[in-house]
Parts: structure tokens; C-alpha cells; sequence
């Protein structure tokens, strides 16, 4: 009797231990002043920057309104907006200005138009097409160029592999060598020497779970490790060396999870965070990263579109152990020593 005891007590211990660690993970920041989804973000200075994205308040339309957060005083400012609403598009920092490239004015029509917005001056500046419309494709700069990756058209039911490289000092964008995978509503990070793609949409297979990885040198795409499962419209950020990908779309495209993963680009491997779930459910927001946090913004579950804000740190996560020197796992099972 004294050992089942001993067992329920630790059971409850892991229980209250992983609520605590939820806690630590996860805490709420201040709220967008639009709530917004399928829009990009990315970092300069230390600040957070929203772009456009889909809004539903007082009716549906898409946003060219930029709004700016400091993790310093917790607080949302008005930024010059862009040229022209959009959504789905793909977002890229490179020399202190941030990229905004495709999308869809009306979540149906791709456009092909591009704009840099310099934070230093609250302005933004029209640049070369890109070689074809597109929604969804994602976007990263490396050694001085933009590459916008992947994309769809819903018009055509296309998905697209292709590759295009900007280079800022011609205003003029080149095709790369495509990944093997056509795709939309990928994630994309720069790891290293390589810019990695994952999971995402093609049209005419739904969710994939596949992941690439482009080295621009070489221009080679290299087939890795895959997702734990199909996936699209995710968060993704990295933190120390480490790729999270944070909600999104689940395997047969219903929005609104709260799973985290967390890839490992020096072994290939994936890992299941099912401890540093998401405390709201979400797809289609975005992830920045300052200071070893990630901040999830905005983003939608199926039915509402969110302006919250939620600060993901994955190295709060404490390590329970139970007082005989067992590890207590998430659900209290006792593993033997």
C-alpha cells in the first residue's frame, strides 16, 4: 500500500511540476492593436516588426498596417504602412531593412510586387517584381541576397518549388535550383551555412512533413530529416541552435494546434515537446526571436483571429526528478533506474 502511495505522490508531483513548467514557458505579453493572421514579422534592433497579414474586424480585408513592439517596455507603436495590403507573403531582413515579397491582396489573387522597409527612416520603397505571382512562399536572406522559396497560386492550383535570389545592388531577382518538393505556408530558418524549409501545403497533396535544406553556394537543396508529422501555417523560430515549430495547421489541414517541435540540425533528428505545448491554440501567426525568447504573435484557430502576443522560452523547462533520484515523466510514470 505504501509503495502505491509513494507513487501517486510523485505522479502528482510530475502533474504540478509540468503545469509549473507550462508557466515558465509560456507568459503573455501585450496584445497587437489589430488582430491580424497570415502576416510576417521580423526583427531589427532589438524590436519586433508586424507586416499586414488578414484581419476580420469590423469585416474581412487584408492589412498594410505595421505596428512595432519593444520587449523593454511591453508596448505596440504605429509604423509607416506598407504600400499595399497583403497577406501570405514572405518576409526577409537583410542590411537593416526588412523584405516583403507575393502574398494575396484578397486571399485569393497571388501578386508578384515587392517592398523594403527601412525602420531607420519609417519608410518604404517599391522594388522589382518577382518572375511570377505567388501566395505563400516564405522568405531569407543570406551572404547579401533575398531568396523567396516555394509559393502557390489558387487561381491555377499551382504549387511552386522554385527559387528566386534578389540581389539589391541590380534591383533584379534570378532563378535558383528548385526544391524537390513544391510548397506553400512552409516555415524557413538559416541554420548555419543553409536556409531549411519546412513541412507546408501543395495543393494537390495537402500538409507535408518534408524538410529541406538550400546551401546557396553550392545551390543544392538536400533532402533531411522529416517533421513528426504534415504540417503547415506553423511558427517557427530558432533558439540556440535549435529549430521550434510552434502550432499551425494539423495533417488534414484543420487550423489551430499547439504542438511544438524541436529539430536538431547537427544530428537530423526531431523532437516531440508535448511539456512546452502552446497555451492558445493557433496556425498562421508568426515567431521572432529576441534575447533567447520567441514571441508567437497574433494568428487564428478555425473560428477567431487573434491579436495576443505569447512569449515561448524552452530553456525555463525544468527537469523533474523525484527524490530517490528517479525520472518522473510528463504523464508521472516511473522510469526504473
Amino acid at each position: 500500500m505504501m509503495r502505491h502511495t509513494h507513487k501517486l505522490i510523485l505522479c502528482l508531483m510530475a502533474i504540478a511540476l509540468t503545469t509549473t513548467a507550462l508557466a515558465d514557458q509560456w507568459t503573455t505579453k501585450s496584445s497587437l492593436a489589430t488582430a491580424r493572421a497570415s502576416h510576417g514579422a521580423a526583427v531589427v534592433d532589438g524590436r519586433v516588426l508586424v507586416f499586414g497579414g488578414g484581419a476580420a474586424d469590423p469585416e474581412p480585408r487584408m492589412l498594410n498596417e505595421v505596428e512595432s513592439y519593444d520587449p523593454a517596455t511591453n508596448a505596440w507603436t504605429p509604423r509607416a504602412s506598407m504600400r499595399s495590403p497583403r497577406a501570405l507573403f514572405g518576409v526577409a531582413q537583410l542590411d537593416g531593412n526588412v523584405f516583403v515579397c507575393g502574398g494575396s491582396p484578397d486571399n485569393e489573387r497571388a501578386i508578384a510586387t515587392v517592398e523594403a522597409y527601412d525602420p531607420a527612416t519609417d519608410s518604404w520603397e517599391s522594388l522589382a517584381d518577382l518572375p511570377q505571382p505567388m501566395i505563400g512562399p516564405v522568405a531569407a536572406s543570406m551572404n547579401g541576397r533575398v531568396y523567396v522559396i516555394g509559393g502557390m497560386d489558387f487561381f491555377k492550383g499551382a504549387t511552386y518549388a522554385t527559387v528566386y535570389e534578389y540581389n539589391p545592388a541590380s534591383d533584379s531577382w534570378k532563378e535558383r535550383a528548385p526544391m524537390e518538393k513544391g510548397r506553400g505556408m512552409a516555415g524557413v530558418l538559416v541554420m548555419g551555412d543553409e536556409i531549411y524549409v519546412f513541412g507546408g501545403l501543395n495543393l494537390g497533396e495537402g500538409e507535408t512533413s518534408d524538410v529541406e535544406s538550400y546551401n546557396p553556394a553550392m545551390n543544392t537543396w538536400t533532402t533531411r530529416a522529416a517533421m513528426p508529422e504534415p504540417s503547415s501555417a506553423f511558427a517557427v523560430a530558432e533558439i540556440g541552435g535549435i529549430a521550434y515549430t510552434i502550432g499551425g495547421n494539423y495533417p488534414d489541414g484543420t487550423p489551430g494546434g499547439t504542438q511544438v517541435n524541436a529539430y536538431d540540425p547537427t544530428r537530423d533528428r526531431w523532437t516531440e515537446r508535448a511539456a512546452d505545448r502552446m497555451p492558445t491554440t493557433r496556425s498562421n501567426a508568426t515567431a521572432t526571436v529576441i534575447d533567447g525568447s520567441a514571441y508567437v504573435i497574433g494568428g487564428f484557430n478555425g473560428l477567431n483571429i487573434y491579436n495576443t502576443v505569447e512569449r515561448f522560452t524552452p530553456d525555463a523547462v525544468p527537469r523533474a526528478v523525484s527524490a530517490s533520484g528517479k525520472l518522473v515523466t510528463m504523464w508521472g510514470v516511473l522510469k526504473s533506474d
